[in-house]
């Protein structure tokens, strides 16, 4: 039939082996199963979702947001883990200090559903603080929170995170720097999250307020950040890396 391209053979081959095997293939945008809960407590507002999947075999991927008054004040973050469609343990509470607001988290998983949640908080005695905490693809602790920042005058917060295969992750955030200046700055951590070098700042471009940004890595550790900068490309705010 003309304007159908023939399948490759390479393809047929893959279909008849996933036939063979008992596996159907998936139709890309085709539902694995019914929308879900992911949040078991539902009082007052559940929100700011964000999720990670890791490139397991089973399936791994948890979701974070933000609760509101669930930890007793304010905003809370909290986590639930899944393996495929199934619920790992019960949702947790990823911030220990729980005064004031902790919101507005990220989250990045490892090869083996391992993840780590960032996010805003309020415990620094000046402002709000970029803050950090992971845990096992369970949903197990590992290690205290910690602050990712180094620079704490003024607000560091938006942070989101990326995680290589092995563990290794970055976190980038808007904050104000030692110029005085809105910018994005970043911190590197390696599988254990000790910090690798210092915190450093992405943009070079500083007039005005750099927004919010985002970040992706791959498998060597390498990663790209992109950023809205205001005024930069010649009329009102555009997109830079």
């Amino acid at each position: 039939m003309r304007g159908l391209a023939p399948v490759p053979s390479a393809w047929l081959a893959a279909l008849a082996l996933l036939a063979f095997v008992g596996v159907t293939p998936v139709v890309s945008g085709q539902s694995l199963g019914p929308e879900v809960r992911v949040n078991t407590f539902t009082t007052n507002d559940q929100f700011r979702p964000r999720v990670s999947a890791s490139t397991n075999s089973f399936g791994n991927f948890v979701v974070v947001w933000d609760s509101t008054n669930q930890d007793g004040q304010n905003d809370g973050v909290f986590a639930q883990p899944f393996d495929t469609s199934i619920a790992l343990g019960l949702e947790l509470q990823v911030n220990s200090y729980t005064t004031s607001q902790e919101n507005l988290p990220d989250v990045a998983s490892d090869s083996n559903g391992n993840f780590v949640v960032v996010w805003r908080d309020s415990q620094e005695a000046s402002s709000f603080g970029v803050f950090a905490r992971r845990f096992s693809s369970s949903g197990f602790v590992i290690g205290s929170e910690f602050r990712v920042n180094t620079y704490t005058s003024s607000n560091q917060g938006f942070a989101h995170v990326s995680s290589t295969p092995s563990g290794r992750f970055v976190v980038v955030w808007q904050g104000i720097g030692q110029g005085g200046e809105y910018g994005i700055f970043g911190q590197r951590f390696d599988s254990s999250a000790v910090p690798l070098g210092g915190e450093f700042q992405v943009n070079t471009y500083t007039t005005g307020i750099q927004r919010p940004s985002a970040v992706a890595s791959d498998a060597a550790g390498n990663f790209v950040v992109v950023w809205v900068s205001p005024g930069q490309d010649g009329d009102l705010h555009g997109v830079f890396g």
